[in-house]
């Protein structure tokens, strides 16, 4: 797998127990990943069917995601993600 920071995944198993990891907990969290200095939260949006139709996400400087911004935000990102899921309808 491509590296882009000294960050990224790129070893299999390591990948896959982040996978795992975002299943469980529903969203997925990148600090530094693809560009150094930005990390963000996703939320994937399906449809009915359990299809990936589309995702949300914030993303803001690393420098900003402290200790706590995980906790607080994810929420926020995973009840948005369950409104346009509910408006989709």
């Amino acid at each position: 797998m491509p590296s882009h920071t000294a960050h990224t995944i790129t070893d299999k198993t390591v990948y896959e127990n982040e996978l795992r990891k975002v299943a469980e907990q529903g969203y997925a969290v990148s600090v530094g990943e693809f560009i150094l200095e930005v990390a963000s939260i996703a939320v994937a949006i399906f449809d009915r069917g359990r299809k990936p139709i589309a995702a949300i996400a914030i993303s803001m400087p690393a420098f900003h995601f402290d200790e706590g911004a995980e906790r607080r935000l994810a929420p926020l990102v995973v009840e948005a993600a369950a409104a346009i899921f509910l408006r989709l309808g």
